[in-house]
This record gives C-alpha cells, sequence and structure tokens, in this order.
C-alpha cells in the first residue's frame, strides 16, 4: 500500500478520536524512517494520549517521514526543529566533554560520567558497546568522546527545545541509547516522561520525576504479586498455563521463537543430555544464560555487580575454569545473532577448557524447555531465564546485577562479586524451589509475560527477520491495512479503553487488570449530588439508543425504573440514568461507542479484569451501566467492593417494553415483581431520597461473602 493511501485510510481510522480540545504540548522524539513499525505504534500513543489528555503532539522533525503521515493520526500534530546550540554552549560541550573524559581515564570508571548534575555513564558505556560492536568494556579509551560529545549536545538542545515550546510532557520509544538523553533532559526541566514499552504487547508507563529514572516498565510489585498468588489456586493454574502456552507456541516475545522453536532438540532427562556431552551425570548442571553482549546491560536498572554482560561473562567463565564440582554449561543467547560483537570469539575462549565446562552455541539448537529436565541452577544477570526456569521447574536462579524481578524468593540476589562467587561455590548443594518459592516465580512470570502489559491489536506481530528485513514503508503499511479490515472496531475498542486509562488521574502505566480483585476509579468534574439537568431526558434515550444499535440488550433499573414506572416520569431528586445489562456484553464496543458520542467516563468499577459498572457523563447527566453476571436462576452485581447485588435472572429474560417521550426502552420482565424485590411490597409510596444507599439497602443487595469473586473467575473461564 502507497503511504498516501495508507494515510488516508489512517484518517478515516481514527477520525472520530480525535481531541480538539488542546491543554498540552507533547514532545515526541523524532521518527525513525528506517523503522515504521515504531513510527506506527508511537504515534498511536499520540493518538491515546491526545484523547486521553489533550496533548498536541510535536515531533522533532524527519523530513524523510510525511507529516501528514502522523498528522493522519492526530489532526493536530506538527513538526518542529530541534534547537541548535550557540557558539558559546558548544564551547562549555567540549569543556565538558575534555574535564568528564579525563576524570574517566583517571579514575577508569566509564559509569561515573555525569552531565547537568545527572548520571550518564550508563548510556555512554552501552553506547560504546552498540556503536563498535563490542562485547565489553575494559579499559576506557578515545572513542568514548565522540560519544560523550553527542550526549551532551541532545541533553543541551533537548532542554532548549523544551523550554522554548514549553512542553509539558515527552513520549520516547526508550529509556536506553540516545532516547535516554531525551527522557533525562525532560525530568530535570519538570516534564512528564510517557515510555513506549514493547509492540504488540505494550505498555504506556509515565514516569513525573527524576527519582523515578530507574523505574522499569515491567518490573512488578511486592503488592501485585502477593495479589496474582492469591488467586484462587484452579484459576491461578488455568492462568498460568494459558500464559506459558502463548508464551512457548505464540507471540509474546520475540527472543521465544528462537529459544522455543520445533526446530530445536528437547531433551527430556539429564542422562540423555550428559551422555550426549560427555558430561558428568553426579554432578549438578549449572546453566549459565548468556545475554545479549551489546543489548545495553545498564540503562534498565539501579546497577550491576559487573562492568556489563560481557565482563561477567568473562569473569564467571574463568571461576568456572577452577570450580570442577559442577558442570558449567554456557548457553548462548537465542537472538545473538542480532547483537554482533568483534572482541568476543567463542572458539578461542572454549578451545581448551576443563572437562565439566560446556559451550551450546544457537548451531547446537538445544531447546530452553530442556532446561525443565536437565537443569539444577540457573546463572544471568537480568535474564529472563531467571524467573523463567524458576516457574517451570521449580529450579532457582542466581543473578548479577539488579533487575526486574530481584528480590523474590526463587533467586538469590548478591550484592556484589565476593557475594556471587561465594554462591557460585555452593551450587553443587543446590536444591529444588520449595513449592511456596516456585508459585511466586510463576506469578511473576504471569505478570511479565501478561499482566504488565495490554493488546496492542492495532500493531502487527514482527519477528526479528521481519524487523530487520522490512525494507519498504509499504509491505508494513499492507500488513497495518489488513489488521484495519479485519478487526477494525476492536482496534477503536482498544484505543477508547486504554485512552479513558491514561486519563485516569492516577495513572501510572497500561497493565492487564485481570488479576485484580477489584478497582474502582472515581472521578466526576461536576457535582454529581445534585439532581440531573433538563437534558437527561435526551440523553437517556441517547445512551440507549447506542446500546440498542449495538444490539445489546439492557434494561432500565433502579430510581430510573421506579420512576417512568410509577410515575411516568423520572424521580425530580435522582441523579442518575440506571441501566443494567447481563453479561456477556461487549465492554469495548459500549466505551468505544460512547467516547465516538463524546461521553466520558466518571466511574469504572472491574473486578478480574471485567467490567462491572461504567457511569458515563455528558451535559454533566450520568448514564450508569451496572454489568450483571448470569449464575444458575440469578443474576448478580460485582460492582461494589463490599456488597453484591442480586435479582431473579427470569426478569432480564424476554423483558417487556415501556414508551417514554416518544422512545421505546426496554425494562425488566414482571417489572412490579422486579420492584418489589428491589424496594419491597411498598414501592408505589415516594420515600425520601437516602443520603447514601447503604443506609437503607434494598432487599437484592447482600453484604460481601468472601466468596463472590471467585464465582466470577470461574464463570470467566467457562
Amino acid at each position: 500500500m502507497k503511504i498516501d493511501d495508507f494515510i488516508n485510510v489512517n484518517k478515516k481510522m481514527w477520525k472520530s478520536f480525535q481531541n480538539d480540545e488542546i491543554k498540552e504540548k507533547l514532545l515526541v522524539e523524532s521518527p525513525q524512517d528506517k523503522y515504521m513499525f515504531i513510527v506506527h505504534c508511537m504515534a498511536m500513543q499520540t493518538l491515546i494520549l491526545n484523547k486521553a489528555r489533550g496533548m498536541q503532539p510535536l515531533w522533532i522533525k524527519n523530513e524523510k517521514v510525511p507529516i501528514e503521515l502522523l498528522k493522519s493520526y492526530v489532526a493536530s500534530a506538527e513538526y518542529i526543529d530541534l534547537e541548535k546550540l550557540k557558539t558559546i554552549e558548544k564551547l562549555y560541550m567540549r569543556f565538558c566533554v575534555f574535564v568528564q573524559y579525563i576524570k574517566i581515564l583517571l579514575t577508569g570508571n566509564v559509569l561515573s560520567f555525569k552531565f547537568a548534575g545527572i548520571k550518564y555513564g550508563d548510556i555512554l558505556h552501552d553506547l560504546y558497546l552498540t556503536t563498535y560492536q563490542q562485547g565489553t568494556l575494559q579499559r576506557p579509551n578515545s572513542k568514548l568522546k565522540k560519544i560523550m560529545k553527542e550526549i551532551i549536545k541532545l541533553h543541551m538542545q533537548y532542554a532548549k527545545t523544551i523550554k522554548k515550546h514549553n512542553i509539558s510532557a515527552i513520549l520516547s520509544s526508550h529509556r536506553i541509547a540516545y532516547c535516554g538523553c531525551l527522557v533525562r533532559a525532560a525530568l530535570l526541566n519538570n516534564c512528564k516522561v510517557y515510555t513506549n514499552s514493547g509492540m504488540h504487547r505494550n505498555t504506556l508507563h509515565v514516569s513525573q520525576g527524576i527519582n523515578e529514572l530507574i523505574e522499569y516498565e515491567y518490573a512488578p510489585s511486592k503488592e501485585q504479586i502477593k495479589q496474582i498468588c492469591e488467586l484462587p489456586e484452579e484459576i491461578f493454574n488455568k492462568e498460568y498455563e494459558s500464559i506459558k502456552n502463548e508464551h512457548l507456541f505464540g507471540n509474546v516475545n520475540r527472543d521465544a521463537k528462537y529459544a522455543f522453536s520445533d526446530e530445536n532438540i528437547l531433551f527430556e532427562s539429564k542422562k540423555d543430555f550428559c551422555e550426549k556431552y560427555n558430561l558428568d551425570m553426579d554432578k549438578k548442571n549449572v546453566f549459565v544464560m548468556l545475554h545479549a553482549f551489546t543489548d545495553h546491560p545498564h540503562s534498565h536498572f539501579k546497577g550491576m555487580i559487573f562492568k556489563d554482560y560481557g565482563d561477567w561473562f568473562l569473569k564467571t567463565l574463568d571461576f568456572a575454569k577452577r570450580n570442577k564440582k559442577v558442570n558449567w554449561i554456557f548457553k548462548q543467547h537465542p537472538s545473538d545473532k542480532f547483537y554482533p560483537t568483534k572482541d568476543i570469539n567463542f572458539g578461542k575462549l572454549f578451545g581448551n577448557v576443563p572437562n565439566n565446562i560446556l559451550f551450546l552455541s544457537t548451531d547446537d539448537k538445544v531447546d530452553t524447555r530442556s532446561l525443565e529436565n536437565i537443569a539444577d541452577a540457573i546463572v544471568t544477570c537480568i535474564g529472563s531465564a531467571g524467573f523463567e526456569i524458576p516457574a517451570f521447574c521449580a529450579v532457582p536462579s542466581v543473578t548479577a546485577g539488579d533487575n526486574h524481578y530481584a528480590g523474590f524468593s526463587f533467586s538469590k540476589n548478591p550484592k556484589n562479586k565476593k557475594e556471587y562467587f561465594n554462591i557460585l561455590k555452593t551450587l553443587d548443594k543446590i536444591e529444588k524451589l520449595s513449592p511456596e518459592a516456585q508459585k511466586e516465580a510463576r506469578a511473576v512470570y504471569m505478570f511479565i509475560y501478561k499482566y504488565c502489559t495490554v493488546d496492542y491489536k492495532f500493531n502487527p506481530v514482527l519477528t526479528h527477520e521481519e524487523i530487520h528485513k522490512m525494507d519498504a514503508p509499504e509491505k508494513f503499511f499492507d500488513r497495518v491495512n489488513n489488521i484495519y479490515e479485519q478487526i477494525g472496531d476492536e482496534l477503536q475498542s482498544e484505543v477508547a479503553r486504554y485512552s479513558f486509562e491514561v486519563s485516569r488521574n492516577d495513572f501510572k502505566a497500561l497493565r492487564s487488570k485481570d488479576f485484580v480483585k477489584y478497582e474502582d476509579y472515581f472521578s466526576f468534574p461536576f457535582d454529581i449530588t445534585k439532581p440531573m439537568p433538563e437534558c437527561r431526558y435526551d440523553i437517556m434515550k441517547e445512551g440507549c439508543q447506542i446500546l440498542d444499535d449495538l444490539n445489546i440488550p439492557y434494561v432500565l433499573s433502579d430510581g430510573t425504573l421506579l420512576g417512568l414506572y410509577r410515575d411516568g416520569k423520572l424521580i425530580s431528586h435522582d441523579t442518575d440514568i440506571d441501566i443494567a445489562v447481563v453479561l456477556p456484553a461487549d465492554t469495548g464496543a459500549i466505551i468505544r461507542e460512547f467516547t465516538k458520542h463524546d461521553f466520558s467516563i466518571g466511574r469504572f468499577a472491574l473486578a478480574y479484569g471485567q467490567a462491572r459498572q461504567i457511569v458515563f457523563y455528558k451535559n454533566e447527566t450520568l448514564f450508569d451501566i451496572i454489568f450483571y453476571q448470569k449464575i444458575e436462576d440469578k443474576v448478580l452485581a460485582f460492582n461494589e467492593k463490599d456488597f453484591y447485588f442480586l435479582h431473579n435472572a427470569s426478569h432480564y429474560k424476554n423483558t417487556d417494553k415501556l414508551n417514554c417521550n416518544g422512545y421505546v426502552f426496554s425494562i425488566p420482565n414482571d417489572t412490579e415483581g422486579w420492584l418489589v424485590q428491589v424496594y419491597g411490597n411498598d414501592w408505589r409510596q415516594p420515600k425520601p431520597k437516602s443520603k447514601d444507599w447503604r443506609e437503607d439497602l434494598s432487599l437484592y443487595a447482600h453484604p460481601y461473602d468472601g466468596n463472590s469473586y471467585e464465582i466470577i473467575m470461574q464463570y470467566r473461564h467457562k
């Protein structure tokens, strides 16, 4: 598809999601003409931020990417030039490079490099590795100066641009490499930093202070892991198996294609493996899982024990040569070919090693699933094997750096080299994890491979090969257009839902909520306790028409039903329009269509990831939808933390109709029986409004009994 054709398709696709009320300016990193998949993903993030928070995207200009393409996502998008440095600023930059380079030479510590009072040594070190294809940086050299100059220059330019254009937030595709300069300059200038993490599984993450610089988008908190572990056992196991299958055989992780390929050799027993590679069967098998050495070892976390991945590997190999107690199996990273190095020669390094040391290259094609049957311990820096293998088979891990799963019971996380090597000395005595520790590993596994992200179905699923071979933008646009044609409505539902999440005052990151027992967001820009305005009938008809157009069965409920059925009009002091919908229902479609009709969300209650109540508002009128779960002959609502609501299911089958103000609304079957159940036998007698419904619990409201949420999960998986 030609770019002009895609622009027209894209503009039409997202026309209804434009926010013309500009409140903030969003500085966006320059689009990369070489990687249109990143441009598309970033542009979709600008669409979400524009819809959610009224942000106008100001892209740093790249003349190779037409501004019309970026405007097809957000019509108000503009290009701006990065501010240039004055002569005095250039002289200051050169002076800083000279001073900092001398300091590095004297101390030998590349990580000590700072500018504007903020650390940049991690970015400097990692850019050196990637720029010069080096597996490790053992001693500083003059090549660092060129990178230092570029880092300082970019930081100064970004800072000037932010101030000139009154930028309040930035959007970056990464926190690493030169993108890290934009992130750090923004944080120092009191800008929010939004980072895009992932592709078809993605999270949009926000940081608001320099102290949050070391945050990692995929890192779970202790509380989140506790919540996952507290899932009902049957549900926990089903969720784990589902996520594992998607990881091993699906498209969760690009590296998984190589680690768990059908072309690989799967060893079923330790005996078979040891016989194949002439290893002592009686010794423990310790797998040292090598990293892609140039893949930014420092820029995600607080720090490392060693200088970098290469340094860790070389020092660990030296230790292994002196330790005969275990079998040391060094396994090459499955995606190593995409991260070449000029200074690491595996053939030479393993050419003459003791017989208890084995190097498994990617050519050996040993499937990582084999480790479930043949490994006794895992050693890594920050690699995914450090939580994957403990989750799969209760094999413990040892890490050599701060990482996003440090501090949990399934891995040993030494603080320094001495502690690290002391742990390695004891691996001949290592034992399997306890069931509790393995469950914690599985919870971390579930969080990282599902719960920490959301589906971005508008992003094509790309392999490493496709990313490197995607030489023509037209090929990529074809892929995106095919997705639009197949699931366009679903994509719009995603954007509507994620835009709401990002608009929340407490927004931190887009996450799956499937593991959260109960969550309730409540925020309205007006007093919701006052009676509805005169337009309430129009809002009621508009909202019900949307549900009718979506073919989603509903009924009027609670005070709305009571007033219209009893009095032929809405109760004068009522504050909202009450609607009941029985699941299953496409809640994503509901959010999408109400969003298109300029409704906003003021309340969103979820139980285990399912919408239980959505309160839309428009013209200061609330349109309150409660979702009921049919369970045998009852329907239950779990939209409150401490209460659930119960009706007879018969009321929602073969519903009746009520004509009001020229519109026919759906109402429960046997409406009078429904009103008796909710309001009692004296429902015909008007009563003063209670200050809080909890003060006058109706016959169908029940205190939470401890089992209700488990019922939701059980029915969700049927």
